[in-house]
């Protein structure tokens, strides 16, 4: 009749309550972190993109000179 009255659990759900409790704050730091990765990554990338179209165009736009 043991088991009736206390659960074999019942010992484990404290630490298993915390566990995931840690598990998923790790989680939503780490989608924070992805984020912000994500916003610099795409950040960089359309500058650099941009620079370049820039530099194209200043390129074109330069009077040609035959010689």
């Amino acid at each position: 009749m043991i088991f009736l009255t206390k659960h074999p659990f019942d010992v484990n759900k404290g630490k298993t309550r915390s566990a995931i409790l840690i598990m998923a704050s790790i989680w939503q730091s780490l989608k924070v972190i992805i984020k912000i990765a994500d916003i610099l990554i795409i950040d960089f990338f359309t500058k650099t993109i941009i620079d370049t179209i820039n530099s194209f165009i200043e390129v074109l736009n330069e009077p040609v000179v035959w010689t």
